[in-house]
């Protein structure tokens, strides 16, 4: 075997190895990849053996010719090198299912993950493991990839034509690394991103552009709690883009825009790098001028988009949905009865609000 290194760091060089064939080491800065070149093994080079020259009486008439046996090579016929970098020059066809309208709301209680599309672009712990259990979205595959803009894997949802729109996910980590969401999604390789990492701390807004990711605002020295929920909320409006975390904007900082044309549209995605406990519920995305419940205050400045009594955040960290009045959190359902026995006194049922016998309520 053979490496050589050159002064810039980058370095190449060949490794025989028994019944595979010459492998081709060669870095791809930032990335490395193992190339099998699959070349014919090396024909051994003799040795000169000293002879010794007997002294022969009579000669005979027939001189043996010690004709050397030719050791055939294995050289299999390789049609392309397999390579551990992917090539950008080509736009993936993975794309979400397309047709699908605001406003979006899934809180996989059906069981299923049906209408998504899973993408994994990871290398290492390669396939990702998503799955639906007890309403929640779960990937506990570890799956990941070093280079720049980290490529773990994701699932997408949503139209590619969708623009302006703000969307609302519940999310929480059992793991330490990355977790965020995806929007403006065009393709694998063009997108935005909002994720949180718990092994450096640090939060980041990021635009990627044919592979290549550029931060477009961060916060570092803020991950996440581990094993906490929490809300993340996306306002993707013409150029502005802002993050909020617990009804709170967190980026761009206070004072600070940021502006950015590159995506006008695009699907959504749940993300995950390096994370074998990430877990997504309640996702919404409606569009940014959207008034639920007519009262003329859109939803994303409205803290009760159903009119239902119980506040957006409070349904989203409960896993309720905010645009449903049937949807109410678990831990503040009450049965009045279906005949209203039961209805607290003084607090009479109101037709007008979508009051049903059997439903679940709550008030403030």
């Amino acid at each position: 075997s053979q490496v050589v290194i050159d002064s810039g760091g980058d370095f190449s060089g060949y490794a025989w190895g028994e019944n595979v064939g010459w492998i081709h080491f060669a870095n791809a800065s930032p990335a490395y990849k193992v190339e099998t070149d699959w070349l014919p093994e090396p024909t051994p080079t003799p040795t000169n053996t000293p002879t010794q020259t007997p002294t022969i009486t009579n000669t005979p008439t027939d001189s043996p010719t010690n004709t050397p046996t030719t050791t055939p090579t294995n050289t299999p016929t390789i049609t392309s090198t397999p390579t551990m970098t992917p090539s950008i020059t080509s736009t993936p066809t993975v794309t979400p299912t397309p047709g699908v309208s605001l406003p979006f709301a899934d809180d996989f209680s059906d069981g299923n993950m049906a209408g998504w599309t899973v993408f994994d672009q990871g290398y290492f712990f390669y396939p990702s493991d998503w799955k639906v259990e007890n309403g929640e979205l779960i990937q506990s595959s570890l799956i990941f990839d070093n280079r720049p803009h980290l490529p773990g894997t994701f699932a997408l949802v949503g139209d590619t034509s969708w623009t302006d729109y703000y969307m609302k996910v519940r999310m929480r980590s059992g793991d330490t690394g990355a977790i965020g969401v995806m929007f403006r999604y065009q393709n694998a390789y063009n997108y935005y991103r909002f994720s949180m990492n718990g092994d450096d701390e640090n939060r980041r807004l990021v635009k990627v552009v044919s592979g290549t990711a550029t931060v477009l605002a961060e916060q570092p020295g803020e991950g996440y709690v581990t094993g906490n929920n929490c809300v993340v909320e996306i306002r993707a409006t013409g150029n502005a883009l802002e993050v909020y975390l617990n009804g709170e904007k967190i980026l761009p900082a206070t004072g600070e825009v940021v502006s950015d044309s590159t995506f006008t549209s695009g699907a959504i995605g749940l993300y995950c790098w390096q994370n074998m406990g990430a877990y997504f519920d309640n996702v919404l995305v409606a569009a940014i001028d959207q008034d639920y419940d007519t009262d003329g205050t859109p939803d994303i400045g409205d803290p009760d988009d159903d009119n239902d009594g119980i506040g957006d955040f409070i349904e989203e960290l409960l896993g309720a949905n905010p645009l449903s009045m049937d949807s109410v959190p678990a831990l503040l359902r009450i049965n009045f009865g279906p005949d209203w026995s039961q209805w607290p006194e003084g607090h009479a049922p109101d037709s007008g609000k979508g009051y049903a016998p059997g439903r679940g309520y709550g008030w403030q």
